[in-house]
Formats: C-alpha cells, structure tokens, sequence
C-alpha cells in the first residue's frame, strides 16, 4: 500500500488527476468498445459520415469563443479570498463574492446569445456542407439526425459553463469524478443506441445523454450553491469590456486555432477523398484526441491552483509545480502512445477486421508522435495563461493557419501520408520551437525567473 502510494505521488496523482485520469483510462476503454461496435453495426460510408459529424460540430468553439476555458480561472481568483461552507453558500470578502455573482449573471447572458447562434449556423453550415460533398451518399440519410444533433448542440453549449465555473470554485476532485461518472453514462447509452442500429441518431443520443446527467448531477449536487450565488447583491461588479475582453480575445482566436489543429482533417480528407477515407481518418484521430486528454489531465487540473498561486504572488510553489507536471506529461504520453501503438501493431499481424476502419499503424505512429509536443506546448500556454493573459496567441493562430493550409494542399494535391507527415512536422519544428521561445521570455517577464 506504501508503495502504490508512493508511486501515485511520485506520478503526481492526486484526488483531481486520479479521477480525470480514470475517466479517460475509461473513455479509452470505452472508446475501443464503440470503435467495435461502430465497424459492427455502421458501414464506412456511415463510419465517414459519424466522424464527420463530429468534426464539424467542433465548430462550437467560434462561439464559445474561449470562455468556458478562462471563467475557471477568474472564478479562481475570487475564489482566492473566499470559501465553501457546508456545500451551500460561500463566505469571505465581500467583493470578492460580489464580482463572482456578476461573473456568473454574465455568463448567462453569454452563453444564451451564442447558443441560439450556434444552433443556427450549424444547421446553416451542415446542410450547405453535406449536400455538396455527400451527393453520392444516397443512401445515408443524414438530414434528420444533423437537424437533431444541431439543436441539442446548442442546448449543450449553454449548460457547459456550469462545470467551468464549479471547476474555479475549487471543485476540482468533485467535478472530475462527476465528469467521470458522465463519461460512463454516456458511453453506455451510445453503446445501446449502436446496438439498436438508429445509426446517426447515435450521436445525438451521445449529446442527449451528457445533458441529461449534467442537470441531475448538478440539481442533487450543486443546486443551493449555485442559486445563492446567483442571487447574490451585486455590490461590486466585474467589468466585461475592461478585464474579461482584453484577455478572451486572445484566447478565442487561440482556442479557434484549436479547431484547425485538431478538427479540421476529417471534413477535409471527407470533401478530397469521400466518407470512407475520412472514416478511418476520424477513426484514428478519435485514438490520438483520447490520448492527448488523458495526459492533459495533470495539466488542467492544475488551473484553479495556479491560477490562485499567481493571484497570491507564490512564483516559486507555481514553478515547481509546472516543472513536475512537464516530466509527468511527457512520460505518461511517451508510454501512452507505445501502448497504443503496440496494440494497432498486433491487431494488423492478426488481420482483426476492425484495424481496416482505422490508418495503417505506420501513419498512425507519425500521427501519434504530434502528441507529446502539443501537450508540453498546452502546459506552457495554460501556465503563463494563469496571469488572465494569453501571450501564444499569435503563435496559436498562425499555427492553425499553416496547418490548415498544409491540410488542404496536401489532400488537393498529394495525398494522405504527406498530410500526415506534413502535420507532424509543422508542429515538432516550428510550433514547437516558437512555443518554447515565447514561454521562456514571458515567464522571465511574468516572474523574475
């Protein structure tokens, strides 16, 4: 028992990170269930058109426009001067507790606005999209389920602040167990629904699901909290356009650039080379985005202690903090990924059929290697974004500009590996590089160190 603890503290497993790491371990689990199941029951066609989905519905985060990943930590900085008494209500500094009202009324007008937007432009934007480039698909019948999934969607977006907002308030080991408990919900209900065969309707069952947990969840768990803190005075109120904007904006355009790293492949590779190749490039990016989460668990689970490190002025706690959490993240993604990659290996020596759903393991390897160089990039970038700034930001966008571009002119005008490989390459020596220059001059700025 002495040793497992050990192990755990040497790995830098606390409550938060041993939660958030189990749901992903879960997820990962889970995730070769459904990946089984989806070559069972959806043909690569449909396979194309589910993954496809999925990457376009990411077009959630231009209307997030980065919010849900700052609220955090400004409720982190309140939560600085305040605490949680018996579950229920918050005491501490009246201002303190007053700006973290107004932060909360804000949010709701927020996120109401966009999700209503969202559910348009995506309804806007999938018809336009599928019908151009799925023309040949006559027999997927995508309209209804798109319809569904866009409403939904935006449902979704407006209730996801909640968890950001509990995540600042110092809930970190209650969250990422509820998130966890989530994961598990979700993922047996997708399961039934791949069983009964509905198809696309899968998805929506996915995002039907994760709605309904989070309001149980959150109404058995969190109701009174959240109620006395939005029906709090506002005596003090916090000032959208003077500390919030100045600081969203960078994260919006770096959170938008996101889109580009990670999403924008499969409806490409579906416009150049049709849903079956897009398929098994969804597939395969499914794999790579489950690893990539598991091991950012040591990194976002740290935001609400950095964030109040830094509101405290504890640079040296903090600096040590991320230098463990670089070793951990770079060890746990190196082992991850020869574990994954191992398993692909063995799965193509014994031809098991679901392995033709998925890239041959030689552009899976390349694409997995892009993994541990945007985690140590994202530990980076949420260290120094703990000062409410975000100075990767011109580094962001530019990167998902260039990648974007190599995307596109590679599947117009070469082929699949040269994608790829070209992906892979633009992060190790260029977005790499550049990160690393702009973390150390701004954490010598920030900190004296």
């Amino acid at each position: 028992m002495r040793f497992i603890t050990k192990l755990l503290n040497t790995l830098g497993i606390d409550g938060a990170i041993f939660y958030t790491s189990l749901g992903r371990i879960l997820q990962g689990l889970g995730g070769i269930i459904t990946l089984i199941l989806i070559s069972k029951f959806m043909s690569k066609e449909e396979q194309g058109f589910y993954y496809t989905f999925m990457s376009v519905l990411a077009l959630q985060m231009f209307f997030e426009l980065g919010l849900n990943g700052i609220l955090s930590q400004f409720v982190a900085h309140e939560m600085a001067f305040l605490k949680v008494v018996d579950n229920d209500h918050l005491e501490g500094e009246e201002n303190n507790l007053s700006r973290l009202t107004s932060i909360f009324h804000f949010t709701i007008k927020w996120y109401s606005f966009f999700s209503i937007l969202l559910i348009t432009v995506l309804i806007v934007v999938g018809f336009f999209y599928f019908h151009r480039y799925a023309a040949n698909s006559y027999n997927i019948h995508w309209q209804m389920p798109w319809l569904l999934l866009s409403i939904f969607t935006g449902l979704n977006l407006f209730l996801s602040p909640i968890t950001s907002i509990l995540y600042g308030i110092c809930k970190v080991k209650d969250i990422t167990r509820f998130q966890m408990l989530q994961q598990l919900f979700v993922m047996f209900s997708v399961w039934i629904a791949l069983l009964l065969e509905i198809k696309l309707y899968v998805l929506v069952i996915n995002v039907v699901a994760n709605i309904l947990f989070l309001i149980v969840y959150f109404y058995f768990h969190y109701r009174k909290l959240l109620k006395n803190i939005l029906l709090h005075p506002i005596t003090n109120k916090i000032d959208y356009w003077k500390e919030i904007f100045p600081y969203q904006w960078k994260i919006a355009l770096s959170t938008i650039s996101n889109y580009f790293v990670f999403q924008c492949f499969t409806p490409i590779t579906f416009a150049f080379y049709g849903a079956v190749v897009a398929g098994q490039m969804g597939m395969s990016l499914m794999l790579s985005n489950s690893i990539y989460p598991l091991v950012a668990s040591w990194c976002v689970t740290k935001v609400p202690l950095w964030s109040s490190l830094v509101a405290r002025k504890e640079f040296v706690q903090l600096t040590n903090s991320l230098k463990m959490v670089v070793k951990q993240s770079i060890a746990i993604s190196l082992f991850v990924i020869s574990v994954a990659l191992t398993i692909i290996y063995i799965a193509y020596l014994f031809k098991i059929p679901i392995v033709q759903r998925i890239l041959p393991v030689e552009l899976c390897a390349i694409l997995f290697l892009a993994i541990p160089f945007n985690l140590v990039i994202n530990v980076w970038a949420t260290y120094l974004r703990c000062n409410k700034k975000d100075p990767f930001m011109i580094q962001a966008v530019m990167g998902g500009i260039f990648i974007f571009l190599q995307a596109y002119l590679s599947a117009k005008y070469f082929d699949l590996p040269i994608l790829i490989m070209g992906y892979t390459a633009l992060i190790a020596f260029i977005n790499f590089p550049i990160a690393y220059a702009i973390f150390k001059t701004k954490k010598r700025e920030y900190y004296g160190q």
